[in-house]
């Protein structure tokens, strides 16, 4: 019995392991803005990195607009990448380019059409706060997320 036991909690827990990975159901353009809005529809980076880092909620967020999108081929988004001040202007504009191209891959891996992503980059154009410390620096690294 014990065993039985056993195998069935290993079966729930796979299951809720695959759901853990499975986009968000789909929800309108105004409830998905509305969501995108409240976190700011930002992702950071580390110093020179093009891996997008999520805390879960903001990754939720993300899952749910790739599930939208899936859901309704009229909804666009585009994603533009920033960077801190560190660095001349012409290689931040690459970063932010990788940043933006980083985050629209993820996107297109939970089923975001491709189609339907543009991205660019504003490089060190538009910090979001003053480039006067390392937690400020790192608070300019990031892509942005609207919708189209």
């Amino acid at each position: 019995e014990r065993e039985g036991t056993a195998r069935v909690q290993a079966r729930l827990d796979s299951i809720a392991a695959a759901n853990a990975f499975m986009p968000a159901k789909p929800v309108t353009r105004q409830e998905m803005q509305k969501r995108l809005d409240d976190i700011n529809a930002t992702v950071y980076f580390e110093t020179a990195g093009t891996t997008p880092k999520f805390d879960k909620h903001t990754d939720d967020i993300i899952r749910t607009l790739c599930a939208s999108m899936m859901a309704d081929d009229n909804l666009k988004a585009e994603i533009t990448g920033h960077t801190d001040n560190t660095g001349s202007a012409e290689i931040n504009i690459k970063y932010g380019q990788k940043r933006a191209d980083a985050l629209k891959k993820y996107m297109i891996s939970l089923g975001a059409p491709a189609k339907n992503i543009e991205t660019k980059s504003r490089g060190m154009e538009q910090p979001i706060v003053p480039n006067d410390s390392d937690e400020n620096r790192a608070r300019n690294r990031r892509a942005t997320v609207i919708l189209k």
